[in-house]
């Protein structure tokens, strides 16, 4: 799997002459853009003006394309162990040990395994009894609200589950 992009790497391939030559869509995994770049010379040089202030976006998609995302990466330890519910009991005690198996790294911490965000939801409704998920369950499972919201409701237009409404609460079935 190609590595996870860096936005510095991607302004400085940005720069002439290299930004002429649509280098930085290349390394971004964007090569009929780079193409497009190499024989417009970036379209006259506007497209170099748009990608100034686009980069750090094009970045972070490029990295979740790759199903990297902002959580700490594998090798980042962390002081102590990470309490996924935040000392609650969680009403499917099932959701916490398909969440949050960490792995002990040379005795000195602790450190999260890889896998999208996408991915821990469906491992989490897989674990729970009826397959279902509210945003509650997500929080208790340590994802903060803003990205559990972004991305069930991401999933539900995708047709990978389907929102529900019981009693004013959203539950997502997978």
């Amino acid at each position: 799997m190609p590595g996870k992009k860096d936005t510095l790497i991607a302004y400085i391939l940005l720069f002439p002459p290299m930004g002429m030559l649509g280098l930085h869509k290349f390394y971004l995994g964007q090569p009929i853009w780079g193409l497009l770049y190499f024989f417009t010379g970036a379209f006259s040089g506007l497209g170099i003006i748009y990608d100034l202030l686009k980069i750090p976006e094009q970045v972070e998609q490029a990295n979740a394309l790759l199903n990297y995302r902002d959580a700490p990466q594998r090798g980042e330890l962390y002081d102590s162990v990470y309490t996924a519910t935040g000392g609650e009991t969680p009403h499917d005690e099932n959701i916490i040990e398909a969440d949050y198996e960490y792995i002990h790294k040379n005795g000195s911490g602790f450190s999260k395994p890889e896998r999208s965000l996408e991915a821990r939801i469906i491992e989490l409704a897989e674990a729970s009894e009826l397959n279902q998920l509210t945003l509650k369950d997500l929080i208790k499972a340590g994802i903060p609200l803003d990205d559990a919201k972004r991305t069930l409701e991401k999933l539900a237009r995708e047709g990978v589950c389907e929102e529900v409404n019981m009693d004013a609460t959203k539950v997502y079935c997978f």
